[in-house]
């Protein structure tokens, strides 16, 4: 199998796999493959009209996302046996991640008493309603509404549509982020090229964008797509907390603006970090994409 890195000139050729299948996962959308792809070191293959994606983080060994057919009613069987021979040529288990319930349901028909399945929490994507997003009605919203309301009291502020004007301003944002936060290390490292990956391709990755600028600085912004027919993927969401509510207020803006006719919003996973699990929480989510690991049935190695 010949892996290659992921490109801006393979985007609609990936993007043929994964619209073929709708999957709300965001882990295969292109984007999200693209602005990672140094720090996560992301491959693909397309081999016999089935998309492989590989990727070799730091901290873990080399994974697989599962194989995507261009037809959803070919076998998996083949795509998943092919890597299971590709990883034994490497002398390396068959190790595949991120299954949604749609897929790992397939492989079970498909592969009957061939794998186990796992899963970690902190990888499921949280989805929610859109018109929850915008509206925010009820109790459970009371303190986001809140937010907002004090953030107008008592901040003059402009909501304008992500242009490359703004790029350098949100730039700015993040690294004053993360130098008030002191942070140092590989992993904030990888953030900031991720972040300034999506910033400087926007346009050319299909993404839409928001800013909020106070005394014509920008002081948040974000960065979405449109994953699915139904479904919004927002990727990136960073602001100035000196300003209360800054962060509701985005959300809520830039869904409207950007995501208003669709019916989901996919707002990516917590990683098990407990701060953000409170905050995707805190949204009351409608389901969470979940995201399973296959294991050979009776492979010892990890």
């Amino acid at each position: 199998m010949d892996f290659t890195s992921i490109s801006l000139a393979a985007r609609e050729q990936i993007r043929t796999f994964a619209e073929a299948w709708q999957l709300e996962l965001s882990d295969l959308s292109f984007a999200n493959m693209f602005i990672w792809r140094y720090s996560h070191n992301i491959e693909y293959c397309i081999e016999d009209d089935v998309l492989y994606v590989k990727l070799c983080h730091r901290r873990f060994p080399c994974f697989f996302f599962v194989p995507l057919p261009l037809s959803k009613e070919r076998s998996l069987r083949g795509p998943l046996m092919r890597l299971r021979e590709y990883s034994a040529s490497l002398d390396e288990p068959l190790r595949v991640k991120s299954a949604t319930e749609e897929q790992k349901a397939k492989i079970e028909r498909d592969c009957p008493d061939m794998f186990d399945f796992t899963y970690d929490e902190g990888r499921f994507d949280y989805v929610y309603n859109t018109r929850d997003l915008i509206e925010l009605r009820g109790k459970k919203y009371h303190g986001k509404r809140n937010h907002i309301n004090r953030f107008l009291s008592l901040y003059d502020h402009t909501y304008a549509p992500l242009t490359k004007e703004h790029v350098e301003g949100c730039i700015k944002v993040f690294t004053d982020w993360v130098e008030k936060k002191g942070i140092v290390g590989p992993d904030v490292e990888d953030e900031w090229r991720s972040v300034t990956e999506a910033l400087f391709h926007f346009e050319e990755l299909g993404l839409k964008g928001g800013v909020i600028e106070i005394d014509g600085a920008v002081q948040a912004f974000t960065l979405g797509e449109q994953l699915t027919a139904d479904t919004a993927l927002i990727h990136i969401e960073k602001g100035n907390t000196a300003y209360d509510g800054i962060f509701a207020v985005i959300n809520q803006k830039f869904i409207e603006t950007e995501f208003a006719h669709t019916r989901f919003v996919n707002r990516e996973e917590d990683l098990g970090i407990e701060g953000l699990r409170k905050a995707k929480r805190s949204y009351r989510p409608v389901r969470m994409v979940n995201k399973y690991d296959l294991k050979l049935r009776g492979e010892t190695r990890e």
